[in-house]
């Protein structure tokens, strides 16, 4: 929230944050420590997304708008659910992937089935919010009757 406050303000400041996160990244990295892991995968996450938001500021075609609207739209759901379905996908094709093709192909699917389970996610919780919103408003016009 601090970046996208800062960052639509016109304030450039992406190189401070680069070059503190990358300090901090290769500092880690000298220590291999289990408990250093979580704190290195955010760092890698910073990067990402600093990356990915710089990019984002110089795309023009108008398709590749809308699925990059659409991948940040469910990005929170997908989320949420990615592991109980990497899990599980993992389970049942642990036999299955004998190539990097195939171990390619898997990881295209699994992006693909977690989008698919957000969307589906996200649906029934909007159509559960309207229900359950519908029944609160439909409550209090009966009991102001």
């Amino acid at each position: 929230m601090y970046y996208m406050y800062y960052s639509t303000q016109g304030i450039r400041f992406d190189c401070k944050i680069i070059a503190t996160t990358l300090i901090l990244f290769i500092f880690l990295t000298y220590f291999d420590k289990a408990f250093l892991d979580p704190i290195k995968m955010n760092l890698y996450g910073i990067l990402t997304f600093i990356l990915l938001s710089n990019i984002s500021k110089g795309i023009s075609g108008e398709s590749l708008k809308k699925i990059i609207a659409f991948l940040s739209r469910y990005s929170y759901p997908a989320f949420l659910v990615h592991h109980i379905i990497l899990k599980q996908m993992l389970i049942f094709s642990k036999h299955l992937i004998h190539s990097a093709l195939m171990n390619l192909f898997f990881f295209f699917f699994v992006i693909a089935l977690v989008y698919l389970v957000s969307y589906i996610f996200d649906a029934i919780l909007k159509y559960l919010m309207h229900f359950f919103h519908f029944a609160k408003v439909h409550e209090k016009r009966q009991l102001a009757s």
